[in-house]
């Protein structure tokens, strides 16, 4: 399913570079920013097929962006979604309407972090056979990779746990540098002269670059901490923008991707620091 280009501004580049994400998004927005992967088909034979999927993982793993990247054709009122177990007060009221939606076959997508879904398998089992399910995939350790998508077998519950999703990975990153170092960071500049987005943008869209770029987070793999989808983002806004919302027309080196890669806070950047060390 091909994704909606819309134009965004440097402010929104600024503002993921800080952390921003997740539910504050608009609809085009999070179209722009997404990162299509094998588990986009995935969720879409799963709903054709009338299965429920559960993406579980840590917060920034990407749960609420596929569930919503699904919802312009798969409307929510022919389809059970859960965005966040958290907006319950109560599991059991939870699992009441889980449990009747699972019942009635209807289809769906829930995102539950690992502690919660671990919660509820343990502490309601007895009372709702369908966590049985759940925690036999939760015990077996059911691994999301993009190129074993096609091999899960399923009949009507799924357990896809994001939090084993490799991000660094070629063709994520090749993927995610193409989304923001293309229109997305060079439209919308109305300045003389070139600003230090646009530099950077320019430098991370040769093919030279972006793919020393690519070999270099791809090696922070060997490190063997878990990196999110929002650190990935996070990262590459950064580099491109500093975090500054507005064009610097008059930027020396601190303000070029080549320092920026090494400057910021977060997984990545204390991924990037360590291997240069």
């Amino acid at each position: 399913m091909a994704t909606e280009r819309t134009q965004t501004d440097k402010k929104f580049l600024a503002e993921l570079a800080r952390g921003g994400f997740a539910e504050s998004l608009t609809p085009p927005q999070r179209r722009q920013i997404h990162i299509q992967t094998g588990l986009d088909s995935f969720l879409e034979d799963a709903l054709d097929d009338g299965k429920q999927v559960v993406l579980t993982g840590n917060p920034g793993d990407g749960k609420t962006q596929h569930i919503l990247m699904q919802q312009d054709n798969y409307p929510e009122d022919e389809y059970f979604y859960l965005l966040d177990a958290s907006e319950y007060a109560d599991y059991h009221d939870l699992l009441e309407e889980w449990n009747e939606n699972f019942q009635d076959g209807v289809a769906g997508i829930l995102a539950v972090n690992d502690g919660p879904l671990y919660e509820m398998t343990t502490q309601y089992r007895d009372e709702y056979e369908f966590l049985g399910t759940i925690q036999k995939q939760l015990q077996n350790q059911i691994i999301y990779d993009e190129s074993d998508t096609d091999k899960i077998d399923f009949e009507d519950i799924v357990v896809v746990d994001l939090n084993n999703q490799d991000v660094l990975t070629h063709s994520i990153i090749r993927k995610a540098i193409e989304n923001f170092a293309g229109d997305f960071a060079m439209d919308g500049h109305s300045h003389p002269g070139r600003c230090h987005i646009q530099y950077n943008a320019e430098k991370l869209q040769g093919d030279s670059i972006k793919e020393n770029l690519v070999d270099f987070l791809t090696d922070l793999r060997n490190y063997n901490e878990h990196t999110t989808v929002r650190d990935l983002l996070n990262y590459l806004c950064y580099i491109l923008t500093a975090g500054i919302k507005e064009c610097q027309t008059d930027f020396g080196e601190e303000l070029k991707y080549y320092n920026l890669a090494f400057e910021g806070t977060g997984a990545v950047f204390d991924l990037a620091r360590q291997r240069l060390d």
